[in-house]
């Protein structure tokens, strides 16, 4: 499995289902919704950081499930895809892939 994940941080994102949803939010509340989408994405990452060390399959389950809605919100189709796959790994309780599909961060 590829554990290249540069291309992540390297690509561009399509921002239109993003600025449909501020569009719709209005610019009273679009600082709220901003506000949430990013407390929503911190708090799955701490939950993902914490799983993958058990690993726990069900909390890797749960947050990469909220990962797959909160990409799909913004349309980042590229994060959504490797969390549908994590999502599946963890279904699977697949832990050699899930080593494969640790990202390697400067939190390691």
């Amino acid at each position: 499995m590829n554990n290249d994940h540069s291309a992540i941080s390297s690509r561009e994102i399509d921002t239109a289902a993003l600025r449909r949803l501020l569009q719709l939010a209005g610019k009273r509340d679009a600082p709220t919704l901003i506000a949430a989408l990013l407390a929503d994405l911190k708090t799955t990452q701490s939950g993902l950081d914490v799983a993958w060390n058990g690993p726990d399959f069900a909390a890797l389950r749960t947050h990469s499930h909220v990962l797959i809605a909160l990409a799909g919100t913004v349309g980042d189709t590229d994060l959504q895809a490797l969390a549908q796959r994590l999502n599946e790994t963890a279904h699977a309780q697949n832990a050699a892939d899930l080593t494969d599909m640790k990202p390697k961060t400067n939190r390691d």
